[in-house]
């Protein structure tokens, strides 16, 4: 079976920095609605590949239009192409 009631906010998938993937951050998701949806992540770790699915905000159902889907919101974590030795450094010590 598909699942076609299923959103993903993808357009423009959510960039993040390695800070706020590790430390948290609260940001707005637009719905079909229209309307923007606060999400906070300041409890969770989003690792590479993170989605998040956000239930009752997707398309609605094809036979019960008063029932809708779900909104997807993939993350996309940004590394640096490369560090010094002093940032790796750095690294090992706080890890």
């Amino acid at each position: 079976m598909i699942d076609l009631t299923g959103v993903v906010y993808d357009e423009q998938t959510h960039k993040w920095e390695k800070y706020s993937a590790l430390c948290g951050v609260v940001f707005q998701v637009p719905t079909m609605s229209g309307d923007k949806l606060r999400i906070s992540t300041m409890q969770e770790i989003i690792k590479p590949n993170t989605v998040k699915r956000i239930q009752g905000y997707g398309l609605p159902f094809p036979k019960d239009t008063t029932r809708k889907g779900d909104l997807l919101v993939a993350f996309d974590i940004q590394f640096p192409e490369k560090l010094t030795a002093a940032q790796k450094d750095m690294l090992r010590d706080m890890l």
